[in-house]
């Protein structure tokens, strides 16, 4: 029988792959996440039948722009055909399939892709504060992530949330995110529905930081930084010239600094970039310090978004904050 090996080709390749009839589910080892591919109408021909096929396997079928499949009963073997004269025979291997595939749902949001997509890279990357791992969802739209060290929001609505989802960000890497989302959800699995493709997740438990992410934004003293004058094209292209330059011994990483009326981009004595911006007001009282990297993303982000920016005054530490409508980003300053 023909398999159409586009559809695999569009599956994120997961560790353990089973075909059940017309199907194939992909899912990792802890079952957390789950992937059911509906396959051509001709792989209906497998009828019940069920059996695994290991990774190389599904890598080969990944890699073909076509071939013909047979299932061996005798020696449960897979027979894939390629062309007129290769065949490839391969072991089957049995697997349960996950439970996660038989979840039911109670509720069901599309959420844009694009602001879920940028959540996931506020997120934090250790597992220190599981909870902080993924991006949380609230039944009404609103859309939340932080690393403790930058944040994002999306307020759709000012209304409290009845109920608040937590995406493990390496789901996220799993779905499309450059369109509209819609997603099926219980109180602790995730569902995307696309085209010939259900994507299942467990949800992260645990309570998600609402309020003290909020405080973080609605909080605090805010300094319009949009009365100095510069362009952004101007640091990023400073930023992409010193993102290489250190001291001789490699221990000093070039630093983004606003210091009274210039952005310095910084490593030791070796490069200096100075920026000069104009204040319309005087003050030469803020100190704000960031990684290259993360100052980069800050201005990227700024550049793309053409949201206002503000210093937000936290005590003795300070804090850019980007703002652009419903949807805000705030970065914290380093010690140093």
């Amino acid at each position: 029988m023909k398999l159409d090996t586009k559809l695999i080709k569009e599956t994120k390749e997961l560790k353990n792959n089973v075909f059940v009839g017309s199907q194939l589910i992909s899912f990792d080892d802890d079952e957390t996440v789950a992937i059911v591919t509906i396959l051509n109408e001709e792989m209906e021909e497998l009828g019940d039948r069920s059996f695994g096929i290991d990774l190389n396997t599904f890598r080969l079928l990944k890699s073909l722009d076509e071939c013909d499949i047979e299932y061996d009963d005798f020696s449960n073997q897979l027979i894939i055909k390629i062309g007129k004269n290769k065949k490839y025979k391969t072991k089957t291997i049995k697997h349960s399939i996950p439970a996660l595939i038989e979840s039911e749902f109670t509720g069901n949001i599309v959420i844009d892709g694009y602001k879920l997509q940028t959540a996931k890279s506020f997120t934090a990357t250790t597992e220190s504060r599981p909870i902080l791992t993924g991006v949380a969802i609230t039944n009404n739209k609103n859309i939340f992530a932080s690393d403790s060290y930058k944040a994002y929001r999306y307020l759709a609505s000012d209304e409290e949330p009845i109920t608040t989802i937590v995406v493990p960000s390496l789901y996220l890497s799993l779905i499309n995110c450059n369109k509209d989302v819609e997603i099926s959800y219980s109180d602790k699995v995730i569902c995307v529905i696309e085209e010939n493709r259900f994507t299942y997740g467990r949800l992260l438990s645990g309570e998600y930081p609402l309020k003290p992410i909020n405080s973080f934004f609605d909080n605090n003293v805010l300094i319009d930084i949009n009365k100095l004058d510069f362009q952004y094209d101007d640091i990023l292209e400073n930023i992409n010239l010193s993102k290489n330059v250190g001291d001789d011994n490699g221990k000093i990483k070039p630093r983004l600094l606003l210091e009274g009326t210039y952005f310095k981009v910084e490593s030791a004595s070796i490069y200096e970039a100075n920026i000069k911006v104009s204040w319309n007001e005087e003050r030469k009282g803020y100190h704000l310090l960031f990684d290259l990297t993360l100052a980069k993303e800050l201005f990227q982000f700024a550049k793309k978004l053409n949201g206002n920016i503000y210093i937000k005054e936290m005590g003795s530490a300070s804090q850019l904050l980007i703002v652009n409508q419903q949807e805000s980003m705030l970065y914290c300053s380093l010690r140093g």
